[in-house]
């Protein structure tokens, strides 16, 4: 009973996050109208692909090897040396980013430069949240997860019941708070010292098992972030306010696929039988499938209603991304069984359709790349990464897992 409301309390910390992001998003596209609403996003979403790659698959190396009993202290050293490293190459090639961007989106380069900097404080959080995983600290993790999120919700709240319309500010402050928040919970505290195996971790094995992991990470962030990476600096800041609103609403699905992810992931490798494996993966198909048929129906009044009549031009987009979104929770499902079966570079092959379509759709269009075009690309390339996944999944299930 414990551990199942353990599971639950989980679940429900995973949720808050995308949460806050549906109950933020009306305010935000009010207050900043399309075009403040596109540069908060250029501003923000190039953040969300710099920290996977800044994190090159280290933190769950750290959780990994202190879980399996390593010296925690060592682990926790070999994480911020080589996180250190990716974190500076990754934040100079922002720096070169943000030229572009700060042009196309007329934002201050210097403040491009001065927010993005945060992703050097987001990389050692992240591989003290991999400490604490590893001694398996779920409920600190799970407090650390909620009360960044509502951290940011309440410096959202505070600059929109002040009346500032200032996307930078509304960039820095949920930055800020959710930084201030994770820094206290996580390193104000020591977790539990692991020293089962004391100095017995090799430097070259922590950073190859990294390597190995990163190779996942990055292929699906980059599969689920390479639109809104790349629309900054091809179209205007109007038009990205419109496809991130659209984002927004469309991915309401995908909360299904993060807890079908951590639920498969285990079963899988604790030999569940091939029957329960297929009810979960079902089951979740048909949540996340049965959200977007609602979220199409009713995004033909409720966009407008929500989030202004400037607005209306997202619906159709809403209605694509919607349906691609159960296509990315049958994909995150397929690689999260991959994984739970060993075969970490396997659960990352799909994403390649996903990362190559948008690259070749925005780079032949370039500065004509249509919102409702792109997301029929998107559709497109993530049904085929979920086929390229299911399949071998499925294959790989039916060779390993035992039957009903």
């Amino acid at each position: 009973m414990r551990s199942l409301l353990g599971l639950l309390r989980s679940i429900a910390a995973f949720g808050v996050a995308p949460l806050v992001a549906l109950i933020t998003a009306p305010l935000l596209a009010q207050v900043l109208g399309t075009d403040g609403r596109g540069q908060l996003a250029a501003i923000l979403q190039p953040l969300t692909v710099a920290d996977a790659v800044a994190a090159f698959g280290i933190p769950p190396a750290v959780a990994y090897f202190v879980a399996r009993g390593t010296d925690s202290r060592l682990a926790e050293r070999l994480g911020y040396f080589g996180i250190g490293i990716t974190a500076t190459f990754t934040y100079a090639a922002m720096i070169l980013y943000s030229g572009p961007v700060a042009s196309k989106q007329g934002i201050p380069q210097f403040a491009l430069v001065a927010i993005w900097s945060a992703s050097l404080a987001g990389a050692a959080i992240a591989v003290r949240r991999g400490l604490w995983g590893g001694t398996q600290s779920w409920r600190r993790l799970d407090f650390e997860r909620t009360g960044s999120a509502l951290g940011r919700l309440l410096g959202i709240l505070a600059l929109a019941a002040a009346g500032v319309t200032s996307a930078l500010l509304f960039a820095v402050a949920p930055l800020v708070t959710g930084i201030l928040v994770s820094f206290s919970v996580l390193f104000l505290a020591s977790p539990p010292r692991v020293d089962t195996h004391p100095n017995q971790l090799a430097k070259r094995t922590f950073y190859r098992y990294a390597a190995l992991v990163s190779v996942g990470t990055i292929a699906y962030t980059f599969a689920s972030r390479i639109d809104q990476f790349l629309l900054p600096v091809v179209v205007s800041s109007s038009e990205l306010g419109i496809y991130v609103v659209a984002v927004t609403v469309a991915e309401v699905p995908l909360i299904v696929g993060m807890v079908l992810s951590r639920n498969l992931v285990s079963e899988v490798a604790a030999g569940k039988r091939r029957g329960a494996i297929a009810a979960t993966y079902l089951t979740a198909i048909a949540i996340a499938a049965s959200a977007a048929l609602m979220i199409g129906v009713a995004s033909g009044w409720a966009v407008p209603l929500f989030f202004g009549a400037e607005f209306a031009p997202a619906v159709p987009v809403v209605r694509v991304l919607s349906i691609a979104s159960v296509f990315s929770v049958a994909s995150a499902g397929a690689s999260a069984g991959l994984n739970g079966l060993g075969a970490p570079i396997a659960a990352a092959t799909g994403y390649v359709f996903p990362i190559v379509g948008v690259l070749t759709y925005v780079g032949f269009a370039n500065e004509n790349v249509e919102l409702l075009a792109l997301a029929i690309v998107v559709l497109i390339s993530q049904a085929l990464c979920a086929a390229t996944l299911v399949l071998l999944f499925v294959r790989r299930l039916l060779m390993t897992a035992p039957g009903r």
